[in-house]
């Protein structure tokens, strides 16, 4: 009798003609562990290190399977985040990273300004989110606000000051002395927020 694991992990038993059952249960049971040893090495294989990425400020080992899923998915583990494109190609990596981080931005960035809205009382009238070039967000003079969804990677304190420095925008539309102390006044370090968004930034956005 001879066992095997194939590519795909799955577990191949090859026995003469009328060998008893029991008998190769027995076989398959007195192998257990050589059979996980080798299922856990082929998931090991497939398991592709692709360096470390930022989310919500804590960096993670990046951890590409390519095991090549029906649906592209993104799961998030203690100090990895797994993603599983639905082809092997560094395009397709970087489309479903994209789409994912864009997805947990528009659930966290949105949710954020409405409590900070609240908060500060003051409204507006629509939130969007893009992939800005220079910016981290806007505040129009119509009252539209616009956040870069590359945001989601930065520190949750890094969020909420960019949230509080456009929404005070609607407010104060400039950069006076009143617009930099109601900013303040909600973010009491807004400086050093501020000063990490500089020092990161390309970090965030490459």
């Amino acid at each position: 009798m001879k066992i095997h694991v194939n590519e795909q992990g799955k577990v191949i038993v090859t026995t003469p003609p009328f060998t008893p059952g029991f008998f190769i249960k027995r076989f398959v049971d007195t192998s257990k562990e050589w059979i996980e040893k080798n299922i856990q090495s082929i998931e090991d294989q497939k398991r592709k290190k692709d360096g470390s990425m930022l989310f919500l400020g804590e960096k993670y080992n990046l951890i590409v399977e390519e095991k090549k899923p029906r649906k592209e998915a993104v799961e998030v583990l203690d100090q990895e985040i797994v993603v599983r494109p639905v082809s092997s190609s560094s395009e397709s990596q970087q489309r479903t990273i994209e789409r994912w981080l864009k997805s947990q931005a528009e659930q966290y960035v949105v949710r954020k300004v409405h409590e900070l809205s609240k908060k500060m009382s003051l409204n507006f009238q629509s939130i969007s989110l893009r992939d800005q070039k220079s910016r981290w967000g806007s505040c129009s003079a119509a009252k539209r606000l616009q956040f870069n969804w590359r945001l989601i990677q930065a520190p949750e304190e890094v969020i909420e000051y960019v949230i509080i420095h456009e929404l005070s925008h609607l407010q104060e539309m400039n950069h006076s002395k009143k617009f930099w102390l109601l900013v303040e006044r909600y973010d009491k370090e807004y400086a050093l927020h501020r000063a990490w968004l500089r020092r990161h930034g390309k970090e965030l956005r490459s």
